[in-house]
């Protein structure tokens, strides 16, 4: 398969061409976020229909230029999101795409659940229950030792390492795309899937009390 530019680097040379392209979008990005979206969000910033729709097409922009140059469209988003944080105006964008992010929040999760299997078969005991443990009480002890040498207040540490005592959203997306692209089986996602359920139940009582 010939490149996006159509002389074969890719074929003939794939590895060049992935750091080749890579460094391509992060330049894209840095400029973007150092020099074109700070003067298009002091325009748009006027109006608060004008600022909502151009924080969203900044987000489809750099989607479609992320899967232009053969990578997928979360790393695209990913930078999007990194460069309406650059800027002086990301409160006012974040509260303005608000509604639509819980939306897109929303339909990510119930396509997740849909492809969660409830069988005995995809479901391996053994890792959630590790995975479990680990997250419940290896992951915020090691917080507890990190936050105890750098000698925080000991009401912070605590909270902190309670906060961090399950799995973050971002591994249930990790795992859906490789789930997408053939890298990890049914069984991975309902393993994560169930791990991440059981320690955001767990953490969430842990720290309300």
């Amino acid at each position: 398969k010939a490149s996006f530019i159509g002389i074969g680097v890719t074929m003939t040379a794939p590895y060049f061409s992935l750091v080749a392209k890579a460094l391509v979008l992060f330049f894209i990005t840095y400029l973007g976020a150092r020099s074109v979206l700070p003067r298009l969000f002091k325009i748009a910033a006027g109006q608060n229909e004008l600022l909502f729709l151009s924080g969203v097409s900044v987000c489809f922009a750099f989607v479609a230029l992320s899967i232009f140059l053969g990578f997928s469209l979360e790393i695209g988003a990913f930078l999007g999101g990194i460069s309406i944080a650059s800027s002086p105006y990301r409160f006012e964008i974040t509260g303005r795409i608000k509604p639509l992010r819980d939306l897109f929040v929303t339909v990510f999760f119930v396509d997740l659940g849909a492809r969660v299997g409830l069988s005995i078969d995809e479901v391996l005991i053994i890792p959630i229950l590790f995975f479990c443990v680990y997250a419940l009480f290896v992951k915020p002890t090691i917080f507890l030792f990190i936050l105890g040498r750098e000698r925080f207040r000991k009401h912070t540490i605590f909270k902190t390492a309670i906060g961090l005592s399950q799995i973050s959203e971002f591994s249930l997306i990790l795992v859906f795309a490789g789930l997408k692209s053939q890298q990890v089986g049914q069984e991975a996602l309902s393993t994560v899937a169930f791990t991440a359920l059981l320690t955001m139940a767990v953490s969430s009582v842990l720290i309300t009390k």
